[in-house]
């Protein structure tokens, strides 16, 4: 606006244009308050005149209202307020209401707008006009409010009729306005203060019975309607009063098992009860049980969790935790071991239901089943579930001596007893011993290294061995003639969980006589004499098959099997499979064996009678009589093989008993060397106290031992070859053996007694020296020994080539 039109005309134009305004406000709002009252007039009378009205009625005609409430919105408010007004729009509509005005006040805000060409000082004498014009109207006069009260008269009518209904029918006004401002409410019509529903609304659990009692007061002229809404679907049952007095009339509705919920209500005539839900609960089960482990620290497992899956085992000092779900709400639980609580049942309810949380140590002993009793949010105790409880017992470790395996034994005062044993055990060992009783009464146990685990083999085995030198264990035990030893293997299970678990191997008698042989040449004899019988009984057992086959061949001439054919094949089966399974047992015996070279001939012949025992079987399932004989005959050829096998591998094995011999001795011989370096290493204890140097009678002891066993090997250099091919890992570790006692003595002697260091210094150099020059004359011995015999094998096998290309020659 220029800054020469007086402010007086623009402010007096704009006190009339809020006049108008605040009229157009408040008469848009009364007619759309009108249009609210009307409509929900007329949806209070069609639901009280037209009952009973469907909700999806109601809902249709709820939001045509709401549709004419936005119209009215619209019509009234927004357009009106919403349209320009302009400063000369305003003028010229009061100088139409004002002629005297000459419009000079429309005229002096268009040429303020436009001065170009037109005098300031007229300009300025139009202004002062326009604004004394402006100056002498009233906004309150010009825009009157009678508009405002044309509007206002239906909006007061409305209200005092709603006044006057609210007074006179309270609850029947107050239940239609709540149905009419939310058409999908449970709410009943009009008539519904006819109705007691009892109980209303209800919770119960699957499987309870379900009884509604209903009572109508008023006129009856028919059976009450039941509704039922189940999923989205409306369901009626007519129902007939059980009772009548008067015009109070009672209905019951029986439901012997609820197993869904549903909404119910009732209706007589136009009158519609409040509809009330059923909500059925499901009994509380546990689901998706899960329990976790925490091992205790001894066994150095990890934490696992599983599915519960109806039980818990574990160890005693297991923390288990079991948790799971109900899909059903409870307020506590607990959990009762025979009968007794046992530990705190954590709840924590959800909108999905409700988890628990039991947390509890695992005793010794435990072995039982757990219930776990919830309490519902209908205050009712229930079973929740079961699961059985189970403390695994740890057991003690099973230990078996494999060698020797001889229960009594006779040996020289002299020798050494070896004990290859095995342990199972899951989880850890803490201790190895040796006890030992004489006469009955045990003695000082002697500890023993602890096995090795041996997991690739097993995961719970741990193998293991075990020495005793007599010559030393004799004295300490005043020399008895006869004592028991066995294996005593501790696990590593803590005290306070009633550890630790002791296994214990079966009793060895002892029995002492200086004129036995040696403990080494006992077992191989034993292990040599073994495999020669067990050869022997199969080559006779294989021979009564073959006379089973020939008898039952004989028999088979006719297209049916006789039954005696048949029990003579039975019976050769069964022979065959007998014989099959005691070489494979010898077969397993072998590996660690002198005769390890050889299980492969062995094995050749037990898939022979393999496939002998397989052609015995198919036989009576043959079509023909011929065609059965052949399978015979092919079975008999097969068992005639193994029998030649068995028989040549028999003759090679007693063509070793000297080697076997020879093998002994030197076995022998090493066990004395051990011998000599353990007696040398207690010299060199027991001289700490002496004043002379001790004798030297280990050393003269130590060369003759050397010299044995050099003529050993030189009288019988190809059964050290046959020890070389089965046994040369043991003989080095024999060997090994003797350097280590070597070092051991040597340790001795730089920790013993600083009184005397040239006695023990002399007799740890000598024996160090003397066991090196053993170590060394063995090895050359062992060389040249395989040396001859790899000659021996290379001439005979250039004169077969020989005696072969003279036979080609020939031909």
């Amino acid at each position: 606006m220029p800054s020469n039109l007086p402010p007086e005309i623009s402010s007096g134009l704009r006190a009339i244009k809020r006049r108008i305004r605040q009229i157009q406000l408040v008469r848009g709002l009364l007619r759309v308050l009108s249009v609210v009252l009307g409509g929900l007039f007329i949806l209070v009378a069609l639901d009280y005149f037209l009952a009973p009205l469907s909700s999806g009625v109601r809902a249709v005609v709820f939001f045509c209202w709401l549709a004419a409430v936005a119209y009215g919105v619209f019509r009234f408010l927004l357009r009106p307020l919403t349209r320009k007004i302009s400063l000369v729009r305003l003028a010229r509509w009061l100088e139409e209401r004002h002629p005297e005005v000459q419009e000079r006040i429309s005229s002096a805000l268009e040429l303020s707008d436009h001065p170009e060409g037109i005098s300031l000082d007229l300009l300025r004498e139009l202004s002062k006009d326009a604004a004394r014009d402006v100056g002498e109207l009233n906004p309150n006069d010009e825009v009157r409010s009678e508009r405002v009260k044309k509007s206002l008269w239906p909006v007061a009518v409305m209200v005092v009729a709603l006044i006057s209904l609210m007074a006179i029918f309270p609850r029947e006004m107050g239940r239609l306005l709540s149905r009419a401002v939310s058409p999908f409410s449970d709410l009943g019509n009009v008539g519904a203060f006819r109705f007691t529903m009892n109980p209303g609304d209800l919770e119960v659990l699957e499987g309870d019975e379900v009884l509604i009692e209903m009572t109508y007061e008023g006129e009856l002229n028919g059976d009450l309607d039941f509704l039922v809404t189940k999923d989205g679907e409306v369901l009626s049952e007519s129902l007939s009063p059980v009772s009548s007095e008067g015009n109070k009339h009672t209905f019951q509705y029986h439901l012997p098992s609820a197993e869904d919920g549903f909404l119910y209500s009732a209706r007589v005539g136009r009158s519609e009860s409040d509809q009330f839900e059923v909500r059925v609960w499901p009994i509380p089960l546990l689901r998706d049980g899960v329990v976790r482990y925490q091992y205790p620290e001894y066994t150095g497992w990890s934490d696992r969790s599983e599915a519960l899956n109806g039980g818990i085992k574990a160890l005693p000092g297991t923390q288990v935790t079991v948790t799971g779900t109900f899909d059903s709400p409870i307020k506590s639980g607990e959990l009762l071991f025979e009968s007794k609580e046992l530990g705190d049942v954590e709840v924590e309810n959800s909108a999905n239901g409700s988890s628990f949380r039991w947390t509890q140590t695992i005793v010794p002993e435990t072995l039982g089943n757990a219930t776990l009793v919830v309490t519902h949010k209908l205050d009712r105790e229930l079973q929740g579930g079961s699961f059985s409880i189970e403390s695994l017992i740890d057991e003690a470790p099973a230990v078996k001596i494999l060698s020797p395996v001889q229960r009594e034994l006779k040996i020289r005062p002299d020798d050494q007893i070896v004990l290859d044993y095995e342990v199972l055990e899951k989880i850890g060992l803490s201790k190895a011993e040796i006890e030992i009783k004489v006469g009955g009464k045990k003695v000082a146990s002697l500890n023993e290294l602890l096995p090795e685990r041996k997991p690739d083999l097993r995961p719970d085995l741990w193998e293991g061995e075990a020495m005793i030198y007599l010559g030393n264990l004799l004295p300490k035990i005043n020399n008895p003639r006869e004592f028991r030893i066995r294996l005593a293997i501790s696990d590593n299970r803590p005290a306070d969980l009633e550890g630790p678990g002791v296994g214990y191997s079966e009793w060895i008698e002892i029995k002492i006589n200086k004129g036995a042989s040696s403990l080494v040449r006992q077992e191989l004899n034993e292990k040599h004499s073994d495999l020669k019988k067990t050869i022997e009984k199969a080559i006779a057992d294989v021979q009564k098959a073959k006379a089973k086959m020939h008898q039952a061949k004989a028999r088979l001439r006719k297209e049916e099997v006789p039954e005696q054919a048949l029990e003579a094949m039975n019976e050769a089966r069964d022979k065959l499979a007998e014989v099959e399974e005691d070489l494979t047992d010898l077969s397993e015996r072998m590996k660690d064996s002198v005769q390890a070279h050889r299980r492969d001939e062995l094995e050749e012949a037990i898939d022979m009678l393999a496939e002998a025992r397989k052609e015995v079987e198919k036989a009576p399932l043959q079509d023909t009589a011929e065609s059965r004989k052949e399978e015979i005959d092919s079975a008999i050829r097969n068992s005639t093989e193994a029998v030649d096998e068995l028989r040549e591998l028999l003759n090679e094995v007693s063509k070793d008993h000297p080697k076997i011999e020879d093998l002994a001795k030197l076995e022998e011989l090493a066990q004395k060397q051990d011998q000599l370096a353990q007696e040398a290493s207690e010299a060199a204890e027991n001289a700490e106290n002496a004043d002379t140097p001790p004798e030297q009678d280990w050393q003269k002891q130590q060369e003759q031992v050397e010299n044995e066993i050099r003529e050993q090997v030189r009288q019988s250099p190809e059964a050290k070859s046959a020890a070389l091919e089965n046994q040369a890992e043991k003989a080095q570790d024999l060997a090994e053996k003797a350097e280590d006692l070597k070092e051991a003595q040597e340790n001795l002697a730089e920790l013993a007694s600083q009184d005397q260091p040239t006695i023990e210094e002399k007799i740890a150099d000598a024996l160090a020296q003397a066991q090196e020059q053993i170590n060394q004359d063995i090895k050359e011995e062992l060389a040249e020994a395989q040396g001859n015999e790899e000659g021996q094998g290379n001439e005979e096998a250039q004169g077969n080539e020989e005696a072969q290309g003279n036979e080609e020659g020939q031909g």
